[in-house]
């Protein structure tokens, strides 16, 4: 979890927090998840703007790879708004934090999956597999030819 910001981290993991400021972090956690599972652009704000997760993209990525208690389908329409150059970027980034090597095409397009929601829009759903599908090839030179 390299992007992952560490003094955070448990936040993600446990439900029991004793500590006033810990108490208080995990408070605008559940805040944030709960925001970013209404509206996950007001979420991701909420989260920030808290510092449980940095600004850059890779940081945010990670975040909705890791994060706990996300919905798979806001994560799913937040990487794919193609209106937003951030959601672009996180996009990028989110496929860069998932490796395909060694795996079959099938398998890894399970993995994929797994970690979101397809949206219900085609344009949406061909972003997402165009970028699977360069990531796969990276990680799988030679695979297809």
């Amino acid at each position: 979890m390299p992007y992952l910001n560490r003094k955070y981290t448990q936040l993600w993991s446990t439900s029991v927090v004793k500590d006033p400021d810990q108490r208080q972090l995990s408070r605008n956690y559940k805040l944030g998840v709960y925001k970013f599972n209404k509206a996950p652009a007001h979420g991701i704000k909420h989260l920030t703007s808290c510092g449980i997760v940095g600004n850059s993209p890779a940081e945010i990525a990670s975040f909705l790879l890791n994060g706990k208690g996300l919905s798979l389908s806001q994560i799913g329409n937040f990487i794919t708004d193609l209106r937003k150059q951030l959601s672009m970027d996180v996009l990028e980034e989110f496929m860069k934090q998932i490796d395909f090597t060694d795996l079959p095409f099938e398998r890894a397009l399970r993995h994929f999956i797994s970690k979101l929601r397809l949206p219900g829009e085609a344009q949406k759903i061909d972003k997402l597999m165009e970028v699977f599908a360069e990531r796969y090839c990276a990680c799988n030179p030679g695979v297809i030819s």
